[in-house]
Formats: C-alpha cells, sequence, structure tokens
C-alpha cells in the first residue's frame, strides 16, 4: 500500500466522520425547531380553546337576553292592551 492510499483513506475516514456529526447536528437542530412548533401548536390551540369558551358563553348571554326581552315585550303588550280597554 502506497503512502497516498492511506492519506486517502484517512480523508475519506475524515469526511465521512465529518459527514455524520454534521448530520446529528442536523437532526438535533430538526428535532429542536419540531418541538418548538409542537408547544407553539398547542399554546395556540389552548388560545383558541379559551376564546371558543368566551364565545359560547357571550351566545348563551345573548340568547337568554333576547327570551328575556321577549317576555317583557309581551308582558308590556299586555299591560298596553288593558289600559286601552
Amino acid at each position: 500500500m502506497r503512502w497516498t492510499d492511506t492519506v486517502v483513506r484517512s480523508l475519506c475516514h475524515m469526511v465521512s466522520y465529518v459527514g455524520r456529526v454534521t448530520i446529528d447536528m442536523n437532526m438535533r437542530l430538526i428535532t429542536s425547531e419540531m418541538e418548538t412548533l409542537r408547544e407553539q401548536q398547542a399554546r395556540k390551540q389552548r388560545e383558541k380553546d379559551v376564546e371558543l369558551r368566551k364565545l359560547k358563553k357571550a351566545e348563551h348571554q345573548l340568547k337568554t337576553a333576547r327570551e328575556g326581552l321577549q317576555l317583557v315585550e309581551k308582558k308590556h303588550k299586555l299591560v298596553q292592551e288593558d289600559v286601552s280597554r
């Protein structure tokens, strides 16, 4: 085996090692980014759920207020009819 063959093999091993290190670093970065995205998505989902509960509560309050208004309008109409007689 010649000296140049040994150097070439050593360089190939070094390049292979550097490639594995690069891949490992990229995988760690991607994993970290995925975790960050999952956390952001979970936070946004919690915020969305809170807003949805607020909306449902407001819709229920509106429905109750409208029903109350209808009762008051009916009573008002009955009182007006009684006064008109």
